[in-house]
């Protein structure tokens, strides 16, 4: 796949993994930072899992190149305001976008 002018591939994270970092912030009562690095997620996230994670937001455009979150990505923490179905639907729209080819 071809983003932002350079050949990706799809990064490889556990979906457990993936739901836990969602669920995190609402579980910790923690609020997103304007940047995630290794400061925040590794206290939840080490070893290989913490960069795992963080090719698959980028990958998705959940967080933009300086690992900004993104509207996107804030309306799936923000669990407390929306619901499960509408965290499905963004999940299920990113996922349709980025990984177009191999759901073909």
């Amino acid at each position: 796949m071809v983003q932002n002018g350079r050949l990706t591939a799809p990064p490889y994270v556990s979906f457990k993994t993936f739901l836990g970092f969602l669920d995190w912030p609402n579980e910790d009562n923690l609020e997103l930072p304007s940047q995630l690095d290794r400061s925040f997620w590794g206290k939840r996230f080490s070893g290989a899992s913490g960069p795992q994670l963080m090719s698959a937001l980028r990958f998705l455009n959940l967080v933009d190149a300086q690992n900004r979150p993104q509207q996107e990505l804030e309306n799936m923490v923000k669990d407390t305001t929306i619901s499960r179905e509408t965290r499905k639907s963004i999940l299920r729209r990113q996922l349709q976008k980025y990984y177009a080819e191999a759901l073909q």
